[in-house]
């Protein structure tokens, strides 16, 4: 999975406010440390994000092996 369209994956569920978390203040989204991850159902990797200035951590997770993902709630 390239790394660069998951952040840009990632930012988006997070700011979608339907199908998504809504979040109005998104900052940056740095991924995985910029390494591609492994595509395996159950493999995971973990996303730096700034919201409303302050820095939290969402998990990622792969539904399938074909590289379709959740992505966990900032925390």
């Amino acid at each position: 999975l390239d790394i660069g369209k998951a952040q840009q994956g990632v930012a988006q569920v997070l700011v979608d406010p339907i199908n998504g978390y809504g979040l109005n203040a998104l900052g940056s989204v740095s991924c995985n440390g910029g390494m591609n991850p492994i595509v395996q159902q159950g493999n995971s990797f973990n996303c730096d994000v700034m919201v409303d200035q302050k820095q939290e951590q969402v998990l990622v997770v792969f539904q399938d092996d074909q590289g379709t993902y959740a992505v966990d709630r900032p925390r």
